[in-house]
């Protein structure tokens, strides 16, 4: 991958990798300390360590755990190459399954907590839509909870069109598809 410089710091949108360990635990962790929600999987972190978790990642993006209810995906681990840090996580789904297409789409991402509201979402999201593009992918369907407003401006200031939001429990889903620029 490419080096991507923002704001004149180098970062590399990097597959996850068990050498990466500590900073995506640290990374884990600091959303923990912030009272957000878990990641996928994230039980195996804690009883198999992250080698296991990066299998797993592996596996998913070979299409192993269709039969588990998931859609093939790519992992990224967005690495700030001045610190070794991870800035934020990504993931691509190569196909959509009927509940993929109706509440998730095809990128999810997430920004660690003191990095956010500096461009890092959108760096992110970018690059997403640009490996989407690379495997025919168009438009890229991207959704948010409706009181995620920062998460839906990164969107929009993708290029994401809304369409017809969709309930999820007690609050609605909003839906976007961003188109790759060619």
């Amino acid at each position: 991958m490419s080096t991507l410089i923002h704001e004149g710091r180098p970062f590399q949108l990097a597959r996850p990798a068990a050498l990466l360990g500590n900073a995506f635990l640290d990374f884990l962790n600091e959303f923990k300390s912030n009272g957000e929600g878990h990641f996928v999987f994230e039980d195996v972190l804690e009883t198999d360590g992250v080698a296991a978790y990066v299998t797993w990642l592996e596996r998913g993006e070979r299409g192993e755990l269709v039969d588990a209810g998931y859609c093939p995906w790519s992992a990224y681990w967005l690495v700030d190459l001045s610190d070794g840090s991870i800035a934020g996580v990504s993931s691509l789904r190569h196909v959509l399954s009927v509940q993929m297409r109706e509440r998730g789409g095809h990128v999810g991402y997430r920004v660690r907590p003191a990095r956010r509201r500096a461009g890092l979402g959108r760096l992110l999201l970018n690059e997403m839509v640009r490996l989407a593009g690379l495997r025919g992918i168009d438009p890229v369907m991207v959704v948010c909870r409706d009181d995620n407003a920062a998460s839906a401006g990164v969107i929009l200031s993708c290029g994401g069109v809304e369409y017809d939001p969709v309930p999820d429990g007690e609050r609605m889903l909003r839906r976007f598809n961003v188109a790759v620029q060619r």
